[in-house]
């Protein structure tokens, strides 16, 4: 992709009917929900149905965040596909009436031509084409620099709910009803400070700091328990909302110059995964300890720094980085291990899947082995 395609993508815009966000309950990871959301930037106010959209594929898996470790990007798109063509969402329709959609009909993978075609379904159609009223819209570019799965989702929910950019606005929602919109049924999120540091406060600094939004939320209890959070949400200022967009422009800059870069040595293979030998309630609470559950981050302690372990290196070799994952208290056999010669891209791909697997993540990797406890 090159500039004058990614300054093209930045005017696109995502346009749902209010029913689709607040009344839907679907899983999709965040690659899934950054398929979805570049289709739906797709359509066309005066579309009547929905096109057989069509993209190269290495553009299309740059901007929904498919990696191309080891040169698998076809096959991971395809299976990326395959699995979103299997996942369907609920809608409901009214109080007592509730349905089902699935989220694309059909695609086609060309190795040929490097293309990728996508149709969204047409049980979609109601909610997505010719929208008049209640219906929500936004910038395509707020989301591509999102790393934690809640972060869209939660931005699009408050949203829908933000009538007037010229006030605040304040929505309380249950606790249960929260955990349900943001798809987050792990048992141990059933508690607030779990939920709040894997879940809540990772999406709300990222939405204050890369989309339109400013995020403010509360827990509202009955003695300890949390029973709602109550969300206070405006406009951002426009000088902050450029200087947002700038460092996405920024971000993306840095990706041309890497890939213009002539590759002198081929990517390494991720090591493999070793059999995860964990309990997810006890793994969590003992990463929770470490960091005191929080709401708004801007204010917020740095996360406790790891124990790093260097491993030296000749110096007129490139460093291959590694971030390798521990439970708390093992010292053999890592959960999880990333290695990369670019540490931005490793640190992507590990904050990643920590934030997919429940663990807290970690603000960014030093020296050339480093050791993340969960």
């Amino acid at each position: 992709m090159d500039e004058q395609k990614y300054l093209a993508l930045r005017d696109q815009i995502v346009v749902k009917s209010n029913q689709l966000i607040q009344q839907s309950r679907f899983k999709l990871n965040l690659q899934q929900q950054k398929i979805i959301l570049y289709l739906v930037s797709q359509i066309d106010y005066s579309d009547d149905d929905f096109k057989l959209y069509t993209f190269g594929i290495r553009d299309f898996c740059r901007i929904c965040g498919i990696d191309n470790a080891g040169g698998t990007q076809y096959s991971r798109l395809r299976d990326g596909l395959q699995q979103l063509s299997d996942k369907s969402l609920i809608i409901h329709v009214d109080p007592d009436t509730e349905t089902n959609a699935r989220w694309i009909e059909k695609f086609y993978l060309n190795k040929r031509t490097g293309t990728v075609q996508i149709r969204l379904d047409k049980d979609l159609k109601p909610y997505l084409l010719h929208l008049r009223e209640n219906f929500t819209k936004y910038e395509l570019v707020y989301t591509l620099r999102m790393r934690h799965k809640a972060s869209p989702r939660l931005y699009e929910i408050l949203k829908s709910y933000h009538y007037n950019d010229l006030k605040p606005y304040t929505k309380e929602f249950s606790f249960d009803e929260l955990r349900n919109l943001l798809d987050a049924h792990k048992q141990t999120y059933s508690k607030f400070k779990y939920f709040n540091s894997f879940v809540l406060a990772p999406a709300i600094e990222e939405i204050n700091t890369q989309t339109d939004l400013f995020v403010e939320a509360t827990p509202l209890r009955t003695g300890r328990t949390v029973y709602a959070v109550r969300f206070r949400f405006e406009r951002r200022k426009p000088l902050d909302i450029l200087e947002t967009v700038a460092k996405t422009d920024e971000a993306f800059r840095r990706e041309l110059v890497k890939e213009s870069r002539p590759m002198q040595q081929s990517e390494p293979q991720e090591p493999k995964e070793t059999p995860r030998q964990r309990n997810t309630d006890a793994a969590a609470e003992q990463a929770a300890a470490q960091d005191t559950p929080i709401i708004i981050r801007e204010n917020a302690a740095a996360p406790a720094t790891p124990k790093v372990k260097v491993i030296s290196t000749e110096q007129d070799k490139p460093k291959r980085l590694q971030v390798r994952i521990y439970i708390k208290g093992q010292k053999e056999k890592p959960i999880k291990a990333f290695s990369s010669y670019d540490r931005s891209d490793l640190d992507q791909k590990a904050n990643q899947w920590l934030t997919e697997q429940g663990y807290q993540t970690y603000k960014e990797s030093t020296g050339t082995s480093f050791r993340w406890e969960v």
